[in-house]
């Protein structure tokens, strides 16, 4: 029988980790072999002279794109990334059968037999951070413990069979485009290994207290410690390069604070200056910088090629600098705003900080200048914000825009901003409240919030929570307890029925505090849309003969009739949703992959949760083309552009394919044009181009046309009119009683047997208009 393997990830200055490991496991089980996974193409000098220590470039693993993945994730994320590609790899090229996985930082300093034993008959083996719970309730260790997980995340037993190679497969899907887990180096990637025993029968938890020794019970394990028995040792907290504790945040469990581990730290860092350390401890990374150039990558461009081209899909290498469309072209390109430019690595930076976004709310306008003023401080140092000054150059104010580029936004207050989650409360009330028949909590939902400017227009309590919850209306009205109040209270009296279904008791107070012109404006507009629903407009505008050129300055060609090289389209829409909408998307994707055009889906009916990674909304397959086509109304736009990464959102070629039933366009809604490149005619500030939806004929099952009207309840004899829409697209716009109407005019006019069948999509959001329908 194979004798147990050990395995490790290391970067190439901690070779000498993987040199001491290879020692303890040269002493305590002859025979046996180390396999360290180097993160970096190119060998390391004098790695293979060490007996019982096999090298294994990451490269060499079969990750698919590589030179993405390593981009994307720092060392720390790509040493936890790389761990199931890594088992995999042994088990196929080297025909390992069970293997011991520790990180560099566990010292191997007594026999694991244990470990081999158990896997003999479990398919994997967890050791638990404690064997039991601190003696003190109020000890914070616990609650650390909790959010840090049972298990010890340096140290897992696998067997590596048909059990669980599906297992290992998807760990490394994962691990591949999302799940590489930010924080404390050594942890095996993602809590999956905390998933085992769910996942497989028979997995193996060692409660032995020799094994799994660390900061986190050395308290409980202090017997073993002081007689030398501890066979594994994870020195948690580590720098691998200066040899120093690392302050986590966990005073309890830091290693420089003495303790029973002090001796034991000592040694190791013995072992460690005698495996060569300080010839290894200042080796590069290749992959922390750019090919051919001294520039290193900020950890702001890795966050934005994981949102945006997270499937290689348009850099293939993000290393390579000499293309015209590299990687690190787009991160520089000067995108224009009102009163200057930022780039794309800022933008990024800005995004994926929470104390920047709080402190800066409007980096693409009046928060500018202090934004990138902020960022200079830090330029060249060694923190969090730090960048190259190259990356700053042509930023901020009187920034440089190439001519024709400039980007005016509808105003300066109305910047891009990040998609955050709905708040928890608001998720729960919305579940449970009808807001179409509050009851008894109407008075609850009116009260009046306090904090306002001015007392009247009043907002109310449910006003406030949906200006919370949607990020279009915190775009559009920023400050809605102060300058914007008016503007607000004024859409909401206006619009925030129809949009949010509420009842007319929830928008009333509100109304009733408008001022009186404000009043006469909406009684004005109600009266106009009520005539237009009965069929007393005037007629629609006929659509343009052709499409508007575009501005020179863009790249896509003015003529119709013209050969248009894309490298590629994001469609964003409701791509899954049972709508018209959702159609016309899923035709707009079918037309561009006739056409040969790569198309990146970003779903905007997904539920916003299911989307985070890191903190972040990420979309699965990023977007990573220069042109955006959104499938959304004028009223969702920035809401859902909100759903695409900054540097996209900001960038780009943007393209709105809306749609509007109405002669007119409403005025409210005319700030949208700023957010595109291509719109709808009336008001448009943008080139508008008529583009009839994609419809592809559905697929008819080979049956006679009599058996298809059985299945479908329709009566052979009768002459069929078919009409369907969908509640929550407002039934006043759809008009299905305009439908009966003509259908009673036609029956009292012919004695040709006639029938409506009419089709109501999420029927139940609607039980008094249904039962309208039958009556």
């Amino acid at each position: 029988m194979a004798a147990l393997a050990v395995a490790t990830v290391v970067l190439p200055r901690e070779l000498a980790f993987a040199r001491v490991l290879a020692r303890g496991v040269a002493e305590h089980h002859p025979g046996s072999r180390v396999y360290a996974c180097v993160l970096d193409p190119a060998p390391v000098e004098g790695g293979a002279d060490e007996p019982g220590l096999t090298l294994v470039q990451a490269p060499r693993l079969g990750i698919p794109g590589y030179p993405s993945f390593a981009f994307r994730y720092d060392a720390e994320e790509q040493a936890d990334g790389v761990v199931p590609f890594l088992l995999s790899h042994l088990g196929r090229e080297h025909g390992v059968e069970r293997v011991l996985f520790v990180t560099p930082r566990v010292w191997l300093r007594g026999s694991v037999a244990a470990v081999d034993e158990a896997l003999q008959q479990a398919p994997a083996v967890l050791v638990p951070r404690r064997l039991g719970p601190p003696e003190d309730p109020f000890d914070p260790a616990e609650r650390a413990l909790r959010r840090s997980g049972p298990y010890d995340p340096g140290i897992l037993g696998l067997r590596l069979d048909g059990e669980t190679a599906p297992l290992l497969e998807a760990w490394g899907a994962r691990a591949r485009l999302f799940e590489a887990r930010p924080g404390v180096r050594g942890q095996v990637t993602t809590p999956w290994p905390e998933l085992l025993p769910s996942f497989l029968d028979g997995v193996r938890v060692l409660r032995d207290p020799r094994l799994g020794v660390s900061p986190w019970n050395a308290d409980e394990r202090a017997s073993e410690i002081d007689a030398g028995d501890a066979a594994l040792i994870h020195f948690e907290g580590l720098d691998s390069a200066s040899l120093e504790a690392e302050a986590r945040g966990k005073d309890r469990f830091r290693l420089d604070l003495g303790g029973p581990l002090e001796g034991q730290l000592s040694a190791f860092r013995e072992r460690l200056e005698e495996a060569g350390h300080g010839r290894y401890r200042n080796l590069p990374w290749t992959f922390d910088r750019f090919r051919d150039l001294e520039l290193g990558v900020p950890a702001a461009a890795r966050k934005a090629l994981q949102a945006v081209d997270p499937e290689a899909r348009r850099w293939s290498d993000p290393y390579e600098v000499r293309s015209t469309d590299s990687f690190l072209a787009w991160l520089l390109e000067p995108l224009p705003f009102e009163g200057g430019s930022l780039n794309r690595t800022l933008l990024s930076l800005w995004e994926s900080r929470p104390e920047l976004i709080a402190d800066y709310p409007d980096p693409c306008g009046e928060d500018q200048e202090a934004f990138v003023e902020h960022l200079k401080g830090y330029a060249g140092g060694d923190h969090a914000y730090s960048l190259d000054p190259r990356f700053l150059q042509g930023c901020g104010p009187g920034g440089a825009a190439g001519p024709g580029e400039a980007r005016v936004q509808a105003s300066s207050r109305r910047s891009l901003q990040p998609y955050e989650e709905l708040t928890r409360g608001g998720q729960e009330l919305l579940q449970r409240v009808d807001l179409a028949r509050p009851g008894t909590l109407a008075p609850w939902l009116n009260e009046p919030v306090a904090g306002a400017a001015a007392p009247r227009p009043l907002l109310t309590r449910l006003a406030m929570h949906f200006h919370r919850l949607r990020l279009d209306l915190q775009r559009a009205y920023p400050d809605p307890l102060d300058r914007d109040q008016r503007p607000y209270a004024y859409w909401f009296a206006s619009c925030a029925a129809a949009d949010l279904g509420l009842a007319a008791e929830l928008v009333e107070p509100v109304r009733r505090s408008l001022p009186a012109k404000s009043r006469l404006g909406l009684w004005l507009a109600e009266r106009r849309s009520r005539r237009q629903t009965a069929g007393r407009t005037r007629a629609a505008e006929p659509p343009p003969s052709g499409p508007e050129p575009a501005p020179e300055s863009r790249s896509l060609a003015a003529d119709p009739g013209a050969a248009v090289s894309l490298p590629g389209v994001n469609l964003a829409g409701y791509l899954d949703e049972d709508s018209g909408q959702g159609q016309v998307a899923r035709g707009s994707r079918r037309a561009l992959q006739e056409a040969g055009v790569p198309v990146a889906e970003v779903p905007l009916d997904w539920m916003p949760e299911l989307q985070v990674r890191g903190g972040r909304l990420q979309q699965p397959e990023g977007a990573p083309y220069p042109v955006t086509l959104l499938h959304a109304t004028a009223a969702e736009t920035l809401q859902e552009l909100a759903k695409l990464p900054m540097a996209v959102a900001a960038g780009g070629y943007r393209v709105g394919y809306w749609y509007w039933e109405l002669s007119y366009f409403p005025r409210e809604l005319a700030d949208r044009f700023a957010w595109l490149d291509e719109a709808f005619r009336p008001l448009a500030t943008r080139p508008v181009r008529y583009v009839p939806p994609c419809a592809p004929a559905p697929a008819v099952p080979d049956l006679p046309r009599t058996e298809l009207r059985r299945r479908a309840g329709l009566t052979e004899d009768r002459f069929t009119f078919f009409f369907c829409f969908d509640v929550l697209s407002i039934p006043e716009r759809k008009n299905p009683f305009a439908a009966l109407a003509a259908l009673r005019q036609l029956v009292r006019r012919t004695d040709r047997p006639v029938e409506l069948l009419l089709k109501v999509t999420r029927a139940r959001f609607a039980p008094d208009l249904m039962a309208k329908l039958r009556r």
